[in-house]
């Protein structure tokens, strides 16, 4: 009969999102998210919960603002020998439409009446007129 040696169990480590989430995050804007993790030297790996998809999405710490709503950040780790892996990390933040400056703003288009209409198109032909006379 063998006896067995008893795995040791596997120490915890845990993921430190590092970075204050945004107090104010706008479409159009981004944000760069750092996490720390545990001793196991394995990579934090960031990603984007699938429910947030359309709000934001990630390209290594660079979160993008893509439409209004919340923002879900997931943080993960991987375990090894030793390390147990670490219980997901999550930061989440609101996502506000972009405010409209003034110099964005449209610009209103000047409407031209019938009286307006006649007088340009009398200035216009008075001009055609002076035109075809000088080149008699």
């Amino acid at each position: 009969m063998m006896v067995g040696i008893l795995d040791a169990p596997l120490t915890p480590q845990a993921i430190n999102v590092t970075s204050t989430a945004p107090g104010t995050a706008f479409v159009g804007g981004t944000y760069e998210v750092a996490a720390t993790g545990g001793a196991s030297g394995e990579p934090v790996v960031l990603t984007i919960d699938a429910s947030a998809s359309s709000v934001c999405s990630i390209a290594g710490n660079t979160v993008s603002f893509l439409a209004e709503g919340t923002c879900v950040i997931h943080a993960n780790q991987a375990g090894n020998a030793t390390y147990a892996a670490a219980p997901q990390a999550e930061q989440s933040f609101n996502v506000s439409a972009a405010p409209v400056t003034p110099s964005q703003a449209a610009t209103p288009v000047p409407v031209v009446g019938a009286w307006g209409l006649a007088l340009l198109t009398a200035f216009l032909s008075g001009f055609a007129f002076m035109r075809q006379r000088r080149k008699l």
